[in-house]
């Protein structure tokens, strides 16, 4: 989304 969290920084390549 907007900010960074949840692992959703550039679709999803964190943590989801």
């Amino acid at each position: 989304a907007l900010i960074p969290q949840m692992g959703e920084e550039c679709g999803r390549l964190r943590m989801t």
